[in-house]
This record gives structure tokens, sequence and C-alpha cells, in this order.
């Protein structure tokens, strides 16, 4: 289960501010299998989050930027 990750992926928009979007990797075969027979589910995914144009330090590059954490579940 090391292998499951959270990722924030940001997208910068319009208006300079960034939609932020948390998303763990998705199960492989045997990590779904694991879940299944220690009947436990992942939590949902959290919704978007979006920053305010304060909140923004410099203008938003237009590529993608993905950060990646480890967090435990």
């Amino acid at each position: 289960m090391a292998a499951v990750q959270m990722l924030d992926v940001h997208f910068p928009t319009t208006d300079g501010r960034m939609l932020i979007l948390s998303r763990y990797t998705e199960l492989n075969a045997d990590q779904k299998l694991l879940l299944k027979q220690l009947k436990l589910d992942l939590p949902p995914q959290p919704p978007p989050r979006i920053t305010s144009s304060a909140e923004v330090r410099s203008p938003p590059s237009p590529s993608l930027v993905v950060e990646t954490f480890d967090r435990p579940y």
C-alpha cells in the first residue's frame, strides 16, 4: 500500500487564481484485492480547492505542476 500516493494537481485559471485537485493514485489489482480482503475503503476524493487572487504569489505558469505527498491510509 506504500505505492498509493496523494497528488495535488494545480491548474492556473484565466483570472490568476489556482484550481487545486487533490487525488490519490489509482489502485492496481493487488491493492484493490488487499483492501477488499481487509474490508477497507479509501476515503472519498477530496473536493477541488481554488486559491484567492491574494494567495497567488507569482503569475501562474502555463505548465502543469504536480506535487506528491505520502499520506498513510
